[in-house]
């Protein structure tokens, strides 16, 4: 229904990102990123409704397709460094790092401080199971004043129950 009012009067454009959100619940995918080309056609390009069709692409498992929706945003609005560390927490989630790391040296070179690409950094680091360069980059995150505070907590919270395992998850946690 909401796609079909938005289809007949123009003033209801919204609408389609009410039926996608409703297509979404229902898992029709294809369906919600139909309503929300519609809806991008009309409005242009955005960070709400290419963030929320990335999503949907990773649920669908199209991997170039979301990277081109951070692509789309990353040409729409190059200063926001925000949209290429999105982009590296999709090559992240895909199992590229390398990828992942040459994009966040790149937002590294122009904004040094970003706790976000710090962040991304020390789950990458983790994952190889380089905990020191994680544990390094996590100290940059907690050092910048910026950084979000409920980050910092749940990252804390995290450590808090398995900092008894050994001498240097304990000092590291202390020292977070």
């Amino acid at each position: 229904a909401f796609e079909n009012i938005a289809d007949k009067f123009k003033t209801f454009e919204t609408y389609y990102f009410d039926a996608s959100e409703n297509y979404i619940i229902t898992k029709k995918f294809n369906d919600a990123l139909r309503c929300l080309d519609k809806l991008e056609k009309i409005s242009g390009v955005n960070e709400e409704i290419s963030f929320k069709k990335e999503d949907l692409y990773i649920k669908l498992s199209k991997k170039d397709a979301a990277i081109g929706e951070m692509q789309k945003l990353i040409t729409a609005f190059p200063n926001r460094s925000r949209y290429k560390v999105a982009l590296a927490e999709i090559y992240f989630g895909f199992k590229e790092e390398d990828k992942a790391n040459e994009v966040l040296k790149k937002v590294l070179a122009t904004e040094p401080k970003m706790p976000e690409a710090h962040l991304l950094l020390a789950s990458i680091y983790r994952s190889k199971g380089e905990n020191e360069k994680s544990f390094e980059e996590l100290k940059i995150v907690f050092e910048n004043p910026d950084a979000d505070v409920r980050k910092k907590l749940e990252i804390l919270s995290s450590y808090i129950p398995v900092m008894d395992r050994n001498a240097t998850t304990k000092s590291h946690t202390k020292e977070l």
